[in-house]
């Protein structure tokens, strides 16, 4: 008996009720809980690995290099295999009914992709040979792209088109280069409009938002103007988490610059810049808001409902970022547009060049100072620090990587979905509102609207209201 055959011949033998446990199984699953671009980063308190890193950094920034040298300590290629075993005999087991638990079958898949595109950038760092590395990470972006889409040349095309308008306005020697860095575009296709919330949804959905974050807000509220030093943020952070009533949520200080919320943790990096009152009613709700889903979904019984139905990031970046932009008070524009161009460039989305890091790099720092219009020695050093960030976000591995335009593509679509919540009445409108920060599914999509209504009661009410 071949080893091809043993997945077939165990797929005959399970039994449907063996089938029904699987959610159980996937709400258990590491690999379930560990987003795409976890494997990427630094492990929390890994000052070695930090240093390593920043030592690439300091080099790629003060050299010329086409790219930096990264090593990735977290990405095991073991551990990938034996990750990728186990989905293979689970999807296989799950074939013999395809339409039975289609979700289930998807979220398994999409995690079978993100590991593959994993082993392809194991593969491409081992390659000696330059064209063998380039086809690993050509597998490892054509990956990634079928997991969160792709850059739509219309949509770049008139991102450009206002880039190289706005970069015409200055008498300014990087101004110039960037337009010459360009891609050409159409200067006669119309630029696609952005969705946006409108004044009125702001206006009605901000009430209903203090609501929800209460006793978080209450906080908040008590921190004096000013900076604040990390260590007194992650306590402020945990009070928040607790108040919220997420109990086993923890607020930790990690290595890195960012803030995220990773499971039932909430980290905030000590490169990060320092947190100030308006930051904890803005960006905290943002991340209090993916905490919130996840702490709420782990509580469901639905072993998929707990991890979360698959391909949500695009809406649960969309809703928290939406979330953010009520507590502000504007949806000025879209969120996102650094990663949409960076990652078209890189795919070659308009003139099929496909632009290396450095390449990438050297464009996006000179449109930070245009969208500042700030073009001083102090400018030039931020802004290519942040390019630098923009360019690691949508090239993980090495390979050019589509999950942060999820940033762009889920705040347009979120901001329909909270422009059509503000015409509801508001008790309907505060009720699902409520159902979707506790839930990890994306509501603009049926089948996962069929999905709750068969495996959440307070749904299945709301739904049948609706």
């Amino acid at each position: 008996m071949s080893e091809k055959q043993i997945p077939e011949i165990r797929a005959l033998e399970v039994s449907a009720a063996e089938r029904m446990l699987f959610p159980e199984l996937w709400r258990h699953e590491p690999w379930a809980h560990t987003s795409s671009n976890v494997p990427y980063q630094i492990a929390p308190n890994d000052t070695v690995g930090e240093a390593t890193r920043k030592q690439a950094r300091a080099a790629f920034l003060n050299g010329d290099g086409e790219e930096p040298a990264l090593t990735f300590p977290q990405l095991d290629r073991n551990e990938l295999a034996i990750g990728l075993t186990r989905f293979d005999d689970m999807l296989s087991r799950l074939q013999v009914r395809p339409n039975e638990q289609p979700l289930l079958f998807e979220a398994i898949s999409r995690k079978h992709a993100e590991l593959s595109r994993h082993r392809y950038v194991l593969d491409a760092m081992e390659a000696t040979d330059p064209q063998e590395r380039d086809t690993y990470r050509g597998y490892a972006e054509q990956l990634s792209v079928e997991l969160f889409g792709d850059v739509d040349p219309a949509v770049l095309n008139g991102m450009l088109l206002n880039l190289k308008e706005q970069a015409g306005a200055y008498d300014n020697d990087y101004a110039r280069e960037l337009v010459e860095m360009l891609p050409a575009t159409d200067e006669t296709a119309a630029i696609p409009e952005q969705q946006l919330m409108t004044e009125e949804t702001i206006e009605k959905l901000r009430p209903l938002i203090l609501e929800y974050f209460h006793p978080a807000l209450e906080i908040a509220d008590t921190i004096p103007g000013g900076e604040l030093e990390h260590e007194q943020s992650v306590e402020l952070l945990q009070r928040m988490l607790d108040a919220m009533g997420f109990e086993g949520a923890k607020a930790v200080l990690t290595t890195g610059g960012a803030m995220e919320a990773v499971g039932l943790q909430l980290r905030l990096g000590r490169n990060r810049s320092k947190l100030s009152k308006e930051t904890f009613r803005t960006a905290v709700l943002h991340e209090l808001t993916h905490m919130s889903g996840s702490w709420h979904g782990r509580q469901q019984k639905d072993g998929l409902l707990a991890v979360g139905l698959p391909g949500i990031l695009a809406f649960e970046e969309g809703k928290s970022v939406g979330i953010e932009q009520i507590m502000r008070g504007a949806a000025s524009k879209i969120r996102g547009e650094q990663y949409y161009i960076a990652l078209g460039l890189q795919r070659g989305s308009l003139d099929g060049h496909k632009h290396s890091f450095r390449e990438t790099f050297e464009v996006m720092w000179r449109r930070a100072l245009v969208q500042d219009g700030n073009f001083s020695d102090e400018a030039v050093t931020k802004a290519r620090a942040a390019a630098y960030r923009t360019v690691m976000r949508t090239r993980r591995g090495l390979a050019a990587d589509a999950r942060d335009i999820s940033y762009y593509m889920g705040n347009s679509k979120a901001s329909a979905w909270f422009n059509s919540l503000a015409e509801l009445p508001e008790d309907r409108a505060a009720e699902l509102l409520q159902l979707t920060l506790t839930t990890k599914a994306d509501p603009t999509k049926t089948e996962h609207l069929d999905y709750l209504e068969q495996h959440d009661k307070q749904w299945q009410e709301a739904l049948k209201k609706h």
